[in-house]
């Protein structure tokens, strides 16, 4: 069902699911190893908090820990509705500001 994998860096921990699996079913285990491999590599940035930078990359990273349990989607799902928030408001208060050039 699974076979190993082994990056440049030797993720040894990471699975690549086999063809025989449903698109669907794959892509949710890749979106999985996905947000682990990043939470991970983040954790290891702010393991012993000396910024506020690093504190904040810590409470991300435990945030999207807890989420991925919920669903391999959720992640991807809350970082694409920050990034359509952000464009929004960009989109506001850029509206008003095109007026007077």
């Amino acid at each position: 069902m699974f076979r190993r994998f082994r990056a440049r860096h030797d993720l040894s921990f990471g699975f690549v699911p086999s063809r025989s699996l449903p698109r669907g079913r794959r892509l949710g285990i890749a979106l999985n190893v996905a947000v682990f491999c990043v939470v991970k590599a983040a954790m290891e940035y702010s393991k012993s908090p000396k910024t506020p930078a690093q504190r904040g990359v810590g409470f991300v990273c435990n945030l999207f820990r807890r989420l991925n349990v919920v669903s391999p989607a959720a992640p991807v799902v809350v970082v694409l509705a920050v990034l359509v928030l952000a464009v929004k408001a960009v989109a506001a208060v850029a509206a008003p500001l095109a007026g007077l050039f």
